[in-house]
């Protein structure tokens, strides 16, 4: 009759232990999801910031362009200025140079004088250098 007692009573428990390691199985689960997902979304976050500043870079050398086909005499400085604040902010320290540079090169035989506009900055998706470079033709002022 002891034994009969016994029976139900370590069945229950077995099913008990069972349900907790099932429990605990699934909440491991749920944390490694939640975990994936917030890695994707930080992924495309840092996507997203990066090709806003490409788009930044591309405004900022269009720009440019269009201030030095209305005037070949702009501020460069200013420019210079305001592109570093915008590709690096909180950058104070890097020369202003590093970050946008603008060349009138020379006409040769096979091309006329161009504006060369180099801008440079740290990508916000991988930490790496990335770089956009405009050319346009450089049309002097005729007197």
């Amino acid at each position: 009759m002891g034994r009969d007692a016994q029976g139900p009573r370590k069945a229950h428990s077995k099913q008990a232990g069972s349900s907790l390691i099932e429990a605990l199985l699934a909440t491991v689960l749920l944390v490694l999801g939640t975990l994936n997902a917030l890695q994707i979304s930080s992924q495309a976050a840092r996507g997203s910031r990066a090709a806003l500043q490409r788009v930044r870079a591309i405004e900022l050398a269009s720009e440019l362009a269009e201030r030095l086909q209305a005037d070949p005499a702009t501020d460069l400085g200013a420019w210079q200025s305001e592109a570093a604040a915008v590709l690096m902010p909180g950058s104070g320290a890097r020369k202003i140079d590093d970050v946008a540079s603008v060349q009138l090169l020379p006409a040769s035989q096979s091309s006329p004088a161009r504006w060369r506009i180099q801008l440079h900055w740290i990508d916000a998706a991988d930490g790496a250098a990335a770089s956009h470079i405009a050319q346009l033709p450089h049309q002097p002022q005729s007197s």
